[in-house]
This record gives C-alpha cells, structure tokens and sequence, in this order.
C-alpha cells in the first residue's frame, strides 16, 4: 500500500485527476472473488486472450500495451497524452459498459434459479414499464425478479467504475474513499440512491460526520422507495466494480447463502462438469461472475481504443 500511496502523490503531482488512483485500485482488486476469473480454465468458455491481456494490465494497473502504437503517435504530433490515457482510464471512462451489466445479470439470474429450483426467477423488462411490474415496485423496475412461496424479491445489479474524481456525482452525505474502505468509491453512493435512507439526527447537529458517526442525514426516498416503504418486495444492491472483477461484501455473501441453498435443495440444475476447476456452486459463478465484468470490461476499452483509431485516421484524411 505505501508503494500505491507514493504512486498516487506522483501521479497527482503529473496532473491526474483520479482520486487516489493505485490505492483504489489496490483495495478494489482485493474485493471477493475478484481474481475469480483467473482461475478458469480456457476450456470452461472462450476467452479471447487480448481481452485477457487488458484485463491483467487492468489489474496490475499496468499501460495498456495494445494502446501504446496509438498514444505514441498521437504524442509525436503534439497531443497530450496523460498516464490516466496510457493505464486506460480515458479509454474506460470513453466506453459504453452496457455488455458487462448485461452477462452479469444474466450470470445471477441463472444462479439466483440454480438455489431455488421452485421459484420463479425471470429478467425484469424496462421497455414494458413500470405499470408491468407493480406486483414488485411501481418506481422502479429491478434487473432480477424472484417470485417464492415466503415473498417475493428484487436484484439491482450495479457495475460502477472504482476510479472516480472530486467531480464525480456523490451526494453530499456520502464520502469517495475507495483508496481506504472497501467499495469506498461505488456501494455507499449507490445504497443511497438505489435503496434510499430514513433520517437520522437532528438538523441543528450539523451535516453528517463519518469520522464520528455524528451528525443529520435527511431522509431520501432511494429508487426502490415503493418495494421498501411498501414491502413489496425485499431488494438485493449487488455492486460490481467495472473491470476489476470485485463484488461488494454483501454480494459476495449473498452468493455464498445461494450456493448454501443449493445445496439443501438437492436439484441444483448446474452441469458443473462444464469447469474443470469449479466443482461446486460458489467458485463456479464467481468465475463466470468475476469474467463477465473484467472480459467486457476489457472488450469495452478495446472498442473505445478503435473508435479513437478510426476518429485520428478520418482526422488525418480530413487534413
């Protein structure tokens, strides 16, 4: 860590806006199951060994070779290119990570149906609005749906960067210090806004210390507001940080719970023979958990890389 906290103050002192850049990185990469995807064997799914190679760089907070030839040749002309651009943080921020949120929900979705065989576990549909789904919540409409004999449930999957800036949307009574806690810089900002808060404290105590754990929150309806104030459903926050591959403490032991589930049930429908090196529930889906978000994360950086390709050779036609 001191090695990250040295890195970060040269960094910073080179410009970069992200804060605490290696430090992040560091915690985020020690999340749970994060490293999960390594431990695949090729023979499990495909894996496209330049997406591999991305995501490893990605990991060790390395440039990103194959962005090199491009950066390079966009310095020589006079462009300036930044450590943020070579580590591949532009490239990120640049990209649309829609494909990773997609395979992680479908990922769940299966796990979520594979520990409850008797359930009904089905995708939620946004382009059938919310009128749809009021049996779970009329204000917003969830990725999972899980119908049971005891109630039903709800699944928000969020996969949100770990590297942030100071002006990054974070709401007042919330802190960015993903260089220091755990999912420092994603889980807190998202519970308010996906779950909401009840108030806490008086006003005259002043705005909200977490140093101390003093002070006043107001009260926020979160997104779910409908499910939670009327007990519609019970709603699931699992938060993935982008191209790391860590979920957040309480996704990792909801997975755990599941894989417990399973089995119990004795009629998990897993055909684990697929994965010569996951032989049961949890190290199965956290392997194909972890991939999906590293994988298209890396898939993601590589598109945004060709974009900026194909902008920098129409510019240079142009001229």
């Amino acid at each position: 860590m001191a090695d990250c906290i040295a890195a970060d103050a040269a960094n910073e002192a080179q410009g970069m806006r992200t804060l605490s850049r290696e430090s992040g990185r560091l915690v985020s990469v020690g999340q749970a199951y994060s490293g999960a995807w390594l431990q695949a064997s090729p023979l499990s799914w495909r894996q496209r060994s330049s997406q591999v190679v991305v995501g490893l760089q990605r990991r060790y907070g390395l440039y990103i070779s194959s962005a090199a030839s491009l950066f390079d040749a966009c310095e020589a002309e006079g462009d300036d290119i930044s450590v943020a651009d070579r580590l591949g943080d532009t490239l990120a921020n640049e990209a649309h990570h829609g494909e990773a949120h997609k395979w992680l929900v479908a990922t769940w979705r299966r796990l979520e149906a594979a520990a409850a065989p008797d359930a009904v576990v089905r995708l939620g549909d946004k382009g059938l609005g919310l009128a749809a789904h009021a049996e779970f919540c009329e204000s917003y409409v969830g990725d999972v749906l899980i119908t049971k004999d005891d109630g039903r449930s709800i699944v928000e999957l969020k996969n949100y960067t770990a590297f942030v800036t100071a002006k990054t949307a974070c709401p007042a009574v919330c802190t960015l210090h993903g260089g220091q806690y755990s999912m420092g810089n994603t889980e807190e900002r998202l519970k308010y806004r996906v779950l909401g808060t009840r108030r806490r404290g008086m006003p005259a105590l002043g705005a909200f210390r977490h140093s101390t754990g003093e002070g006043h929150v107001a009260a926020h309806r979160g997104d779910y507001w409908d499910a939670v104030e009327n007990r519609k459903a019970t709603v699931h926050l699992i938060t993935f940080e982008a191209g790391l591959g860590g979920m957040s403490p309480y996704a990792a032991r909801r997975l755990r719970r599941l894989g417990r589930e399973a089995k119990e049930s004795g009629a998990d429908p897993t055909d684990y023979t697929t994965s010569p090196t996951a032989r049961s529930f949890v190290p199965f889906y956290a392997q194909r958990l972890s991939a999906d978000c590293v994988l298209n994360g890396a898939r993601a950086i590589q598109k945004s890389l060709k974009r900026k390709a194909a902008l920098r050779r129409s510019a240079t036609v142009a001229a």
